[in-house]
């Protein structure tokens, strides 16, 4: 990279730009896998287990085949490090081939992931974020330049690939949810 902008910070500086971004960037990947995690039931697994379980109890709870655990083990690694989960690792002399000692990691909730319990009738923002994280609402922000550009300014809101709807216009899920709020907005 030879740009301007890098002869005029420092390296640190540099450095610290590139964190951020990157932060960012992967917050989308940080988000699918919380959504997945939300969609296997993960979070009631592990508060059904009593706050705590291995990969091969929630593999188990939550019906993922036991050829893809070290797939569940690594999303769970990404929501650990995101403080979505946490994670008591207790030593043992053999290893499976992530480098994790075989079972021995017990997954446990934290404050974020104890609002994800399906199973509670009261603070369960599993709702909400399963609205938020669908793939049609993230799509309205891909056409939000276009968006900005357009010379009308009236009240509008965005629809998947920038297309422009009036508000209250459809008998849709995510209006239900918006309208009703998460508690009695959208189920499985």
């Amino acid at each position: 990279m030879s740009c301007h902008a890098e002869q005029e910070l420092s390296t640190p500086d540099m450095l610290q730009g590139h964190i951020e971004l990157h932060h960012h960037l992967f917050s989308y990947l940080k988000s699918k896998a919380l959504r997945c995690a939300a969609d296997l039931g993960v979070p009631s697994a592990i508060h059904r287990r009593g706050g705590a379980a291995t990969i091969s109890d929630i593999a188990a709870d939550t019906g993922v085949h036991p050829a893809k655990l070290p797939h569940l083990r690594r999303i769970m690694r990404v929501l650990t490090v995101a403080g979505i989960f946490a994670a008591n690792d207790e030593p043992s002399s053999s290893a499976d081939q992530d480098g994790d000692a075989a079972g021995e990691t017990a997954y446990t909730l934290t404050p974020p992931s104890r609002l994800l319990v399906g199973d509670r009738a009261t603070c369960n923002m599993d709702p909400m974020m399963r609205f938020l994280v669908r793939p049609e609402v993230a799509a309205v922000f891909f056409g939000l330049d276009a968006w900005l550009r357009d010379g009308d300014t009236g009240a509008a809101t965005l629809k998947p690939g920038g297309a422009r709807r009036r508000p209250g216009v459809g008998d849709d899920q995510e209006g239900q949810l918006v309208q009703s709020g998460p508690q009695r907005g959208l189920r499985r």
